[in-house]
């Protein structure tokens, strides 16, 4: 009898099984979902792949629903990213040490995200504690990645910087011809105010469906890229700023422009060798900025502005007026993806049927109360000031390219509070993987480095 090799046996099983559904599906479906299946075997045994992908999707924020659980794209790519890397886990040897400073926080914030999906007064508040887990999870999988070396730094910026430069071009491309997916127009054309162009504008907004979203995203990933500037073929690095600017300024996010602006000194001020002169500078810009926001302030652009505050605070007065009226929500919150539950029995019956999108509190401080209360949004922002002293601390003791990591890094936590009276960019579920896969790139370093800087005594405060 002839003996086959195992590979001969699979081909065998594979002829046999194509044969039999042959039967019953068409031929062109077997082919998609054979291709389908190669696919997947690729990224399984190339994790690294499928990391890369995490990064790409995270802007496709369009949802499937399937009954009560909805996904997006990235949620996916999150999901297949986890099961390759068990599945690396489970055939790697090789130890990793998985440890940072950041556990016992991603412990004490998980335990309060499950406690407040499980007490959730919403039926889907559990499902968003899974969501927050997906982002826990591409913290340790990026610690994971880098310190078994399977993925390098560079290689994780440049999968940033052509996410972001995709998602620029589209959004240059939307403001620019009203196409390509735009769906807003405002008043906000900054420069028709100043008689230049046009005050109508289209925003741009990529792939995320959302007014606002697409400036801060792309702010964040000029953050990631400073650090690396001088490295980059100059004509390169030039034009990729150029693209990002011009798709953050055709956002029209008055909170990103303010952002950019704020942490545009600070980082001017901290790598400047001459402080003094650092400070003439930086009140300079700041003076004009002044004065160009008063020329502003002089023309109907001032309308869009008092139509925004005004906006949102009659949006505001609905949860505030429900938290305040029930300490038990003040204190501990009505659980995660509870908005609606306590303020649609409040909404007048016309903002119910017309403009109901358009009531979710866009401030991420109120949404934090409202969701896990005052002691959990205490938690949470302490969780905040505590990631951006240790990155301010980091910048001062280590040299080099993790030095200007580190202070991207704060600058980085410095876009959570700026950006988030008037905005929930960081609520979002893909933001906070996002938060967590930049954080996960500097910490995975961070131990190894520490021991390499005591044993070689390259602690500035030592050299």
């Amino acid at each position: 009898m002839t003996k086959f090799s195992s590979i001969e046996k699979i081909f065998i099983a594979l002829t046999i099984v194509g044969g039999s559904l042959i039967l019953f599906f068409p031929i062109q479906y077997l082919l998609v979902a054979l291709l389908g299946l190669i696919c997947l075997a690729f990224l399984m045994i190339n994790p690294k792949y499928c990391f890369y992908l995490v990064i790409f999707t995270i802007p496709f924020t369009e949802r499937v629903r399937i009954l009560p659980i909805s996904f997006s794209p990235n949620d996916i790519c999150v999901l297949l990213c986890i099961l390759t890397i068990v599945l690396n886990l489970i055939y790697n040897s090789k130890k990793i040490d998985l440890k940072t400073s950041l556990d016992g926080w991603n412990l004490a914030l998980l335990i309060l995200y499950f406690v407040a999906g499980f007490t959730s007064i919403g039926p889907t508040g559990i499902l968003t504690s899974f969501k927050f887990l997906e982002a826990i999870s591409m913290f340790y999988i990026t610690v994971y990645l880098m310190r078994s070396k399977q993925i390098s730094l560079s290689n994780i910026i440049k999968a940033f910087l052509f996410t972001g430069l995709f998602q620029a071009i589209l959004g240059i491309l939307q403001s620019t011809t009203g196409l390509f997916g735009a769906a807003f127009q405002s008043q906000r054309g900054y420069l028709g105010y100043l008689g230049i162009g046009s005050t109508t504008v289209w925003h741009a907004w990529g792939t995320f469906g959302g007014n606002g979203m697409l400036p801060e995203f792309l702010f964040d990933m000029l953050l990631l890229l400073l650090p690396f500037y001088k490295l980059i073929k100059k004509v390169r690095a030039q034009a990729i700023v150029i693209i990002f600017s011009i798709a953050i300024y055709m956002g029209y996010s008055k909170e990103s422009l303010f952002t950019l602006l704020v942490c545009g000194l600070v980082y001017y001020y901290y790598n400047s060798k001459n402080k003094s002169e650092a400070i003439v500078r930086v009140t300079t810009i700041s003076f004009v900025s002044g004065i160009i926001s008063l020329v502003l302030a002089n023309t109907p652009f001032l309308n869009t502005v008092n139509e925004t505050v005004t906006g949102r605070q009659n949006i505001w007065s609905y949860p505030i007026y429900a938290l305040t009226t029930n300490m038990k929500y003040l204190w501990l919150g009505s659980g995660l993806n509870s908005y609606w539950e306590i303020v649609d029995p409040l909404l007048p019956l016309n903002v119910l049927t017309k403009e109901h999108h358009y009531m979710l509190a866009h401030n991420y401080y109120l949404l934090a109360v409202q969701e896990i209360g005052l002691i959990g949004a205490g938690i949470l922002f302490s969780f905040f000031v505590f990631m951006g002293i240790k990155f301010f601390k980091n910048f001062n003791s280590y040299k080099g390219y993790y030095r200007k990591l580190n202070l991207s890094a704060f600058l980085f936590v410095i876009t959570i509070f700026t950006t988030s009276f008037f905005g929930q960019f960081y609520y979002l579920t893909f933001t906070k993987v996002l938060m967590y896969m930049v954080f996960g790139i500097i910490l995975s370093k961070e131990n190894f480095l520490n021991k390499s800087l005591r044993s070689n005594n390259l602690v500035r405060g030592n050299v």
